[in-house]
């Protein structure tokens, strides 16, 4: 899998989805990324590749696991307030807790927490692991927990404070459904990191799974800048990636793929949807773009709307101009083709925040206390 990376900061919030692939074996590009119909029901086979193979990864990872996630959403954040608690978070204080070998406190280590209703509580259970804590998780139903256990969450680190080696992973009904291992640096004094995710997501029976990699940049304090961004290959020619990175005044963010020689990773064409946004999620400007790595690439379609509800407009139309590749000429999408890559869009950001409430737990040890 390739390495993703920002490459450019911008004076505003943006949001950047990527796709590169190697051969899609449906016809050449032709420039305009091809013609003829393809598999998402549009005439542009990149763009159906894209939506085609970013749509069966939600169906088989997030909308069979869909009660999974609703009760990380509820319990996850519950979980992340453990580590955050007094007794913790004095172990983790510049001086103290960051001079121990330990990056998750030992007092931790083995204990098993359960839901009392209103929040997680130590109990007398087994099963934690040995260098770590477990969280049972319960069923959520309409947003509200209840006392019916599905599984746990399980969080674990070794190496040190400074170097962690985090794990997390989520069982659910005896199949671990989602595992994320975390590594890089993280300074002692201000909470600045760079950090790195390799994991993966199951089908809710287990007999599917997809990798993923990922990364977290997070500035130092009094800073307020964190971006987060996660990769997958959800087919053997097609690998996505969907990236955000937040500054605490305004806005920032591009992500793309970095091109490694040979069938695997190499790059034949890259579409990249770059959104300047506002921090409520309000879209300034936004355009989508195509380039093979060699021509001055094609502007696809304006972006408008909001982060969470995108709206993509034919570029020819619009008169949007382009944001990455300066150079791109104006080219028109058919209805089906900007439905598709709308589609496309909001799937992949399901998977992006699905693994974002996922890792944040696990992130929660890695933060020091405020102030």
């Amino acid at each position: 899998m390739r390495t993703w990376k920002a490459l450019r900061v911008r004076t505003s919030f943006v949001v950047a989805l990527a796709a590169a692939v190697s051969s899609l074996g449906c016809g050449g590009t032709d420039g305009d990324g091809g013609t003829g119909p393809g598999p998402g029901g549009g005439s542009n086979p990149t763009v159906n590749a894209m939506s085609s193979g970013i749509d069966e990864a939600v169906k088989t990872y997030l909308d069979g696991n869909q009660g999974a996630y609703e009760s990380v959403a509820v319990f996850g954040a519950l979980a992340a307030q453990i580590f955050t608690k007094p007794h913790v978070a004095a172990a983790k204080e510049p001086g103290r807790g960051m001079d121990r070998q330990e990056c998750l406190n030992p007092e931790l280590f083995g204990t098993t927490y359960a839901f009392n209703g209103s929040e997680y509580a130590a109990s007398e259970r087994t099963g934690a692991p040995a260098n770590g804590v477990r969280f049972v998780v319960y069923e959520v139903q309409g947003g509200v927990a209840t006392t019916n256990e599905i599984g746990h969450l399980d969080v674990s680190c070794t190496g040190t404070p400074t170097r962690p080696n985090l794990q997390v992973s989520l069982v659910i009904h005896d199949v671990t459904i989602l595992s994320i291992t975390t590594t890089g640096n993280v300074n002692p004094n201000n909470g600045g990191a760079s950090l790195f995710h390799n994991g993966f997501l199951s089908s809710s029976d287990g007999t599917k799974t997809q990798p993923f990699e990922g990364g977290v940049s997070r500035a130092g304090a009094p800073a307020s800048r964190i971006g987060h961004s996660f990769s997958f290959r959800v087919l053997p020619e097609l690998e996505i990636a969907y990236g955000e990175l937040h500054d605490g005044g305004t806005e920032v963010l591009t992500t793309t793929a970095a091109a490694i020689g040979g069938p695997v990773n190499r790059i034949d064409w890259e579409v990249r949807i770059t959104l300047d946004a506002m921090l409520d999620g309000a879209i300034n400007s936004g355009a989508t773009e195509w380039s093979d790595g060699f021509s001055d690439g094609e502007l696809w379609a304006c972006v408008s709307g909001s982060v969470a509800n995108a709206s993509f407009l034919n570029a020819q139309e619009a008169g949007c101009t382009p944001v990455f590749y300066q150079s791109s000429v104006p080219t028109s999408l058919d209805p089906a083709d900007l439905a598709n890559m709308t589609a496309a869009y909001h799937g992949l950001r399901e998977l992006y925040l699905a693994l974002r409430q996922f890792a944040d737990v696990g992130l929660a040890v890695l933060t020091p206390p405020a102030g």
